[in-house]
Parts: C-alpha cells; sequence; structure tokens
C-alpha cells in the first residue's frame, strides 16, 4: 500500500484489523483463473531477474495491484480494480471510525 501512495499512518490505523494472511486449496475455476494471470504477470516481471530474492517486493506487489482481473459474477467487459477495490475499503473502514485521514502521503 506504501508503493501505491496511501498514507502511513492510515496503513498503520487499518493494519490491526486485518486477519493474519490464510491460504485455502479449495477454490472455483474463476478463482483458479484470476491466480492463473496474476502468476502469468508475476513470471513477466521477474523476466532478467536472475534470482527471485532480488525481485523489488513492494513495487511488484503495487504493480500487480494495478491490473484488472475479472471473477465469476461480473459481467461482460466488467473487472474489478483490486487499488481501488482496497481504496474503497479503506475510505469505509475509517469513515467507520471516525478517522480522517488521507488517502496520499502528498496530500500534505
Amino acid at each position: 500500500m506504501l508503493k501505491l501512495g496511501y498514507n502511513t499512518a492510515l496503513i498503520e490505523k487499518v493494519m490491526t484489523l486485518i486477519d493474519p494472511l490464510q491460504f485455502d486449496t479449495v477454490c472455483d475455476r474463476s478463482v483458479q483463473g484470476t491466480m492463473r494471470v496474476s502468476r502469468q504477470e508475476l513470471d513477466g516481471y521477474l523476466r532478467g531477474i536472475s534470482d527471485v530474492l532480488d525481485l523489488p517486493v513492494y513495487s511488484a506487489s503495487a504493480r500487480l495491484n494495478r491490473c484488472p482481473v475479472t471473477i465469476k459474477c461480473m459481467r461482460g467487459g466488467e473487472c474489478l480494480w483490486p487499488e481501488r477495490a482496497m481504496q474503497t475499503w479503506l475510505i469505509g473502514v475509517c469513515s467507520q471510525l471516525g478517522t480522517l485521514f488521507h488517502m496520499s502521503n502528498s496530500d500534505g
């Protein structure tokens, strides 16, 4: 979220509300397809990098979050933009908490 320009104080506040990362091996074909496309994007990002540990993790994460994805319930040309979805969620959480933060570190 830092590479996407979110306010540092906002990130720290919201991180306390997020559960630990969990992985589930049971998923439908739509999720598998999205994961396959994300893997292809990541493979493209790894070209020219000899060791995966040299991958700029935050930049790669930001790049993947700027790519549209589709999910089963969407119609035709609809897609989900992870970066925008996270921003919408953050705004909702802040309004529920009554917290006023600027979304970007550059907002002053």
